[in-house]
């Protein structure tokens, strides 16, 4: 006879009981990582993608699908990542995201890396993270975890001082260009919650110096500036 699949989706943190032993199916995406601002005159880099793990389909950081979990009866913890906070200013530090977990006595912790925030004026190169935060026009991006994410890319110190990418699930974050931020990482399809592919997982665009001339990075997967963790223009 045929299979019988049901969906369960935790969009906040929770507990999964089972009545029965099962054999699950599963992707954890993290929170991403806080783009940052350099203020009015430079570019802050992009935040960085959460860590995407995944039984089905292809896992962040090129890494192919993880086994399924095996459940026995009793409870498992699901945490859910919240996103980093973006920094404001050229003093103040943003915040990678979050981790995304599955947690039980019983199996083998399932736990995706919150997101790198952006580099600053402050500590110029990105954090690292699930996938790595752009650095500043100074700094270099940091890196993905293995298995989860790319790496961020590096700003450079010349034209309007842009910001890298933030790291995607799919790729890493593109350098700057002497007149745009980086975009950031693509993210990577995945059709395990609808049946249907739904991008997950991408970078944010580097921040720029705020002229007519220049403009923000795209974020993963969209090319829209400040859509979908696009990074926006240095304020």
């Amino acid at each position: 006879g045929s299979t019988t699949y049901r969906v369960h989706t935790f969009l906040t943190s929770g507990i999964f009981t089972t009545a029965s032993s099962v054999t699950v199916d599963y992707l954890v995406v993290a929170g991403g990582g806080g783009g940052s601002s350099d203020g009015n005159t430079t570019g802050g880099g992009g935040g960085g993608a959460g860590g995407m793990l995944t039984s089905s389909g292809t896992s962040g950081g090129g890494a192919s699908a993880s086994s399924t979990l095996s459940l026995g009866v009793g409870s498992y913890t699901i945490t859910v990542g919240s996103g980093g906070i973006g920094s404001t200013s050229r003093i103040n530090d943003g915040s990678n995201g979050g981790n995304s977990s599955i947690v039980g006595s019983s199996i083998t912790d399932i736990i995706s890396i919150g997101g790198g925030r952006g580099g600053h004026t402050q500590t110029a190169s990105g954090y690292a993270g699930g996938s790595g935060g752009g650095g500043n026009y100074t700094g270099v991006g940091g890196a993905g975890t293995s298995g989860q994410g790319f790496a961020g890319g590096t700003g450079v110190n010349v034209g309007s001082l842009p910001g890298g990418g933030g790291g995607g699930a799919g790729l890493a974050g593109l350098n700057s260009t002497t007149a745009t931020g980086g975009n950031g990482g693509t993210a990577l399809q995945n059709s395990i919650k609808t049946g249907s592919a739904i991008y997950y997982a991408g970078g944010g665009g580097g921040g720029t110096y705020n002229t007519s001339a220049t403009r923000a990075g795209y974020g993963g997967n969209t090319t829209i500036v400040a859509n979908r963790g696009g990074g926006g223009s240095g304020g």
